[in-house]
């Protein structure tokens, strides 16, 4: 069965480390521990702002370009 694993501050095509903190039905959630190859057609770590980065997931795409953002903020409605 398919499974998704929802962790906030990675991006598409990216390999990360991640913990699973809660199981449910068909899906997981996990903390980003370390993203261990970066996709560079969207990561982009200079464009963070915000010194709270990373602590809370209100601005998690931050590092992302503006195009992906528009992508995955349609797909999350």
């Amino acid at each position: 069965q398919p499974w998704a694993v929802l962790v906030p501050f990675a991006l598409p095509g990216e390999v990360v480390k991640a913990r699973i903190f809660k199981n449910m039905f068909m899906h997981s959630f996990a903390d980003l521990l370390e993203v261990i190859k970066p996709n560079p057609k969207y990561r982009d770590d200079s464009r963070v702002k915000c010194k709270y980065f990373g602590e809370c997931s209100g601005c998690q795409y931050q590092v992302s370009l503006t195009d992906l953002i528009l992508v995955i903020s349609s797909q999350r409605l």
